[in-house]
């Protein structure tokens, strides 16, 4: 699925592009269309269009992340953390996780928050990764409720607070 705006959830596309789609795609991208640019590198990305390619999906996720397209900067940090294409470089992928945390991405406030409670990328900070876990939380996002909760558990970051654990263990 293609992503129109910057939100994850909301103006899905569900029908597969067709090269003459990609074409279009290309033609805007190289003037500097954000959104295309992103439909673009996520149809590189997959090979949906198009063949496979990393190098390019790389290139155009960046093009549209340098613009503020939260899910190619999400993107970004993906493909160096699992290097897809490239090397994986811990700190590289939480540059880009953070780059989307501020902009306001759960997916990526998780992710930052466990690049600072793992140290992956950026210098272990506890209390950090707690305040960006919250920020996904409060939107919803799971894991980052569980990890919070586990945190007021065990006193990670923390105070331990067994009755702010449970509240967000028991959310889950």
């Amino acid at each position: 699925m293609l992503c129109t705006d910057n939100s994850k959830k909301e103006h899905m596309k569900t029908e597969l592009p067709t090269e003459e789609t990609v074409q279009r795609w290309l033609i805007k991208a190289e003037k500097g269309h954000a959104m295309a640019q992103y439909n673009l590198a996520i149809s590189y990305y997959n090979g949906v269009g198009i063949p496979k390619d990393w190098n390019k999906a790389l290139k155009w996720f960046k093009a549209a992340g340098e613009q503020g397209v939260i899910n190619a900067l999400y993107m970004l940090g993906m493909m160096y953390q699992f290097g897809k294409g490239i090397v994986p470089d811990a700190k590289e992928a939480f540059h880009w996780y953070y780059k989307a945390a501020v902009l306001g991405d759960a997916e990526s406030q998780y992710r930052v928050g466990n690049s600072y409670f793992l140290g992956r990328g950026v210098e272990t900070d506890k209390v950090v990764a707690v305040e960006w876990w919250r920020k996904a939380a409060e939107q919803g996002h799971a894991k980052a409720g569980h990890n919070l909760g586990t945190a007021y558990y065990r006193g990670d970051g923390v105070p331990m607070n067994k009755e702010e654990a449970a509240k967000w263990l028991k959310w889950q």
